[in-house]
């Protein structure tokens, strides 16, 4: 049984009695994944609980107001939860596996980062907000100093980092330069508006189905209104450098034209991450986030170098 009773209770009210095939995250202290099956309709579901309330506002959000927009490509709301110290979701399945452990032929492959630029260009072109920032469930700002301007926004990022890592004495000249090189430059952003982006929409939360095709996107709790460069740069960082010819399909779905308008900021927003990630793993002992991070920053324009 899915615990808390409460939540055990509120499923059967929306599916009646079911049976859990999956327990995806035992163990977990950060979430709950559960794969479940209707007794009655034997349809399955996910069920998803949320440690961090600052993970289930945003996910909740996308699920009512932005996922629609993809489907079929991406599982459909059922409910949300809400107790006194707990909150979960309630989806649709999806049948398939990640792309990141399907073994798939070049050209499905290909075909797979198209969709995925297709789906995330889609949102960015559907939707404008008016902060830059997590929402909750109800579209208000999570923060309570958020930006509405982007040039600020980016740059007091970059400024935040760039302190931070002085502090801790762990950049090397050429990653101070560019540091302080993003942070001048940073007047690129003007007139960006925010839009829904994620910062782990990757082949880790792309499905496949058992005939190598693209299916859809699962996972949106680290959503958010924010720069549309920001969402390319985990893919730039972590996984266009095994797959050259992944990066040029999916720029290609995402639109060609649109890239290159954005190269300046890509790089700005690499940086940004390269910097993040240099002192996240300095800070959390990750030896290989620090890697990460390190490669970003001392080959940015190999990283950053969009084919186009």
């Amino acid at each position: 049984m899915i615990q808390p009773n409460e939540l055990h209770k509120r499923i059967i009210k929306n599916i009646g009695e079911y049976e859990i095939l999956m327990n995806y995250r035992e163990g977990s202290k950060r979430t709950g994944v559960w794969k479940i099956r209707s007794l009655s309709s034997q349809r399955c579901y996910y069920v998803k609980t949320h440690s961090r309330k600052s993970r289930w506002h945003p996910e909740v959000f996308a699920y009512r107001n932005w996922i629609p927009e993809i489907l079929p490509y991406a599982p459909e709301l059922i409910e949300s939860f809400e107790g006194d110290d707990w909150q979960g979701i309630l989806i649709t399945s999806l049948d398939g596996i990640t792309m990141r452990e399907a073994n798939l032929s070049r050209k499905q492959e290909e075909k797979a980062y198209y969709k995925a630029g297709e789906l995330t260009k889609l949102l960015h072109t559907k939707f404008k907000g008016n902060y830059f920032g997590r929402p909750d469930c109800n579209g208000n700002p999570i923060e309570i100093f958020y930006h509405t301007d982007p040039v600020y926004y980016i740059k007091k990022s970059l400024i935040d980092l760039y302190e931070k890592g002085k502090n801790l004495n762990c950049f090397n000249s050429k990653e101070s330069f560019l540091a302080e090189w993003a942070i001048e430059n940073v007047d690129i952003f003007k007139g960006t508006y925010p839009v829904p982006i994620s910062w782990d929409s990757t082949p880790n939360n792309w499905l496949i189905n058992k005939h190598g095709e693209f299916i859809g996107m699962i996972d949106f709790e680290n959503m958010l209104w924010g720069i549309p460069a920001d969402n390319f740069t985990i893919l730039l960082e972590r996984y266009f450098p095994q797959s050259p010819r992944g990066k040029e399909a999916f720029f290609r779905g995402y639109g060609l034209n649109d890239i290159k308008e954005m190269k300046l900021q890509i790089k700005i927003t690499c940086i940004k991450m390269g910097l993040a990630d240099l002192i996240w793993g300095l800070e959390n002992k990750d030896d290989r986030v620090v890697k990460l991070g390190k490669q970003m920053l001392e080959s940015i324009d190999e990283f950053t170098e969009l084919v186009i």
